[in-house]
This record gives structure tokens, C-alpha cells and sequence, in this order.
């Protein structure tokens, strides 16, 4: 499984809290601390679950920076994991699922690792856009 955008799997979460019987905007949620990030990574957390392998990467290049195998990270692209873990959906998502992704004894890829590159990118299949500059 590839991860693209964390904002989207923490979101299908945020939806199952709607109130259908919601009359207005501000009813869809009768507590909005249910919104924060850290409090939406149930989707997210049976993916790790359920996918042996999982990579997360940038959904505009396609750069992994953090592959999950059995539910424990096992690498993790330093630099561009700090990039995207400036994004609260993204650092709150991680943390909850792969805490030890931010170690900083967790080792590193010999170079850039992109979806591309991995085996079965030609037959992937996706929906929306990425990895058009990777």
C-alpha cells in the first residue's frame, strides 16, 4: 500500500463522525476537538494492520520517506520525512501509527527511494495524480 496523502486517510475517519441528522454546518460535529489529527488515526491505524508492506511518500514526486514492513518502520528517509511530517495530518498520523519512524536510529535508504522504483510501479494503479517530478 502507498500512502500519499495521510490528510485524506485521517479525513475517512473524521467522516464516519458526521452527524447525518446535522440541520447546520456547524452541527455535523457535536464536539469539534473530534477533528484534531491525533484523534482520526483509526483508519490509518488498521491499514498498518491489514498491509504487510506500506510506503509513505510525496504525492506530487513520489519520494518515500518512510516504508512500514509488518507494522514497524524500517527505513526512513530523514530529510524528506521532516519535510512532510511539517504538515500536522501527516506528523499526527505517523506518530500515532510509527512513533519510532522519528528515531533517529531507524536506518536510512543508500539514496532517494521513489515509487517508481518499486516492484509492481508499472502495474499500480491509482486515483488522482503523483509522482509527475520524481
Amino acid at each position: 500500500m502507498n500512502v500519499l496523502d495521510v490528510k485524506c486517510a485521517l479525513d475517512v475517519e473524521r467522516y464516519r463522525r458526521v452527524d447525518v441528522n446535522a440541520t447546520a454546518p456547524e452541527l455535523l460535529y457535536s464536539d469539534q476537538s473530534v477533528l484534531a489529527p491525533e484523534n482520526n488515526t483509526g483508519f490509518l491505524k488498521q491499514c498498518i494492520d491489514k498491509f504487510r508492506e506500506i510506503n509513505f511518500a510525496n504525492q506530487d514526486t513520489g519520494h518515500i520517506y518512510v516504508r512500514i514492513v509488518s507494522g514497524k518502520p524500517v527505513w526512513a528517509d530523514r530529510e524528506a520525512l521532516e519535510c512532510a511530517a511539517s504538515n500536522p495530518d501527516t506528523r499526527a498520523g505517523l506518530l500515532a501509527m510509527a512513533p519510532a519512524a522519528f528515531d533517529r536510529a531507524l536506518a536510512a535508504p543508500d539514496r532517494p527511494m521513489h515509487l517508481s522504483e518499486i516492484a509492481g510501479a508499472k502495474q499500480a494503479r491509482t486515483l488522482g495524480r503523483w509522482g509527475t517530478s520524481g
